[in-house]
């Protein structure tokens, strides 16, 4: 389903795309939580293409591991 999906939007972030940008999609999102609508967890039509920045963004996660590392310091200790 997953590429099925990917295949059909064209591998484009659907939701770079609403807001007139682009960006190459990784994800599928399940636009109806599976949680709550298990039924809709394999139709073709609850599934959205979308980039990975978007997917953490809906998702509430921030997995930018650049901002995380923190700054090298060199502290010499006798």
């Amino acid at each position: 389903m997953r590429l099925e999906a990917l295949e059909r939007d064209h591998y484009e972030c659907q939701i770079c795309k609403r807001k007139g940008r682009y960006r190459r999609a990784q994800n599928v999102h399940h636009i109806k939580e599976v949680k709550s609508r298990p039924d809709l967890a394999l139709t073709l039509d609850n599934l959205e293409s979308v980039c990975i920045k978007c997917h953490n963004e809906i998702h509430g996660k921030e997995y930018n591991l650049k901002n995380k590392q923190k700054p090298f310091v060199n502290v010499e200790r006798w």
